[in-house]
């Protein structure tokens, strides 16, 4: 079983919040879409490859999420 298989809710909670933290980071930075990001929704979903929205949710697979995270920041890993 691969992380992008795994579904658990810790490792979801966790995606979730780091993609808390970039939104936040994109709303610091970006003033001008900071509306239409804000209003995604977020949904995690495995099955998917990386993320995915349909203009309503942002879907995400966590193992993606965190494995991008951590190799953009590898000194909180």
């Amino acid at each position: 079983m691969t992380i992008e298989t795994l579904h658990n809710p810790r490792i979801d909670k966790l995606a979730f919040n780091t993609i808390h933290l970039a939104r936040n980071q994109l709303l610091v930075n970006l003033r001008f879409p900071d509306l239409s990001i804000s209003q995604l929704k977020l949904q995690p979903l495995p099955d998917i490859p990386t993320l995915a929205t349909d203009c309503h949710f942002l879907y995400f697979n966590s193992g993606h999420v965190l494995r991008r995270f951590y190799q953009e920041n590898p000194v909180l890993a």
